[in-house]
């Protein structure tokens, strides 16, 4: 096992309450999208939640860097082969079918384009 369930979520945590870890917990977090563990935690314990936050943030200005690097891990993580098919059900809770597919398909930069462009179309 690479990390029990709680080390995840604290990492996942990272993202949200600490702005100045928020990179390295990125790249950590990537690092171990491809285990069940992080799947799992991201689908059922609200892992995503955090993700997106940095994908789509509301209140503060997040860099496209990071915000694509949230894009590409959430993309790893649907393409998990245990629990992936369960982070791209729960990412359809929030995001419309087309923005997974984008996701899923990757890169992180199409992504955060696709998603500005979906804005714009809104407003």
């Amino acid at each position: 096992m690479v990390a029990d369930s709680s080390g995840l979520l604290i990492l996942l945590q990272l993202l949200h309450s600490s702005p100045s870890c928020r990179e390295g917990a990125l790249h950590v977090l990537y690092a171990l999208a491809s285990t069940p563990e992080l799947a799992w935690a991201a689908a059922k314990h609200g892992g995503l939640v955090f993700i997106l936050e940095v994908l789509l943030p509301i209140q503060e200005e997040i860099p496209l860097q990071q915000r694509a690097a949230a894009a590409s891990l959430l993309g790893k993580l649907v393409g998990q082969t245990m629990h992936g098919p369960r982070v791209a059900i729960s990412l359809a809770r929030f995001l419309p079918d087309f923005l997974v597919s984008v996701i899923r398909d990757g890169p992180g930069e199409a992504v955060v384009i696709a998603l500005e462009q979906t804005t714009k179309l809104l407003n």
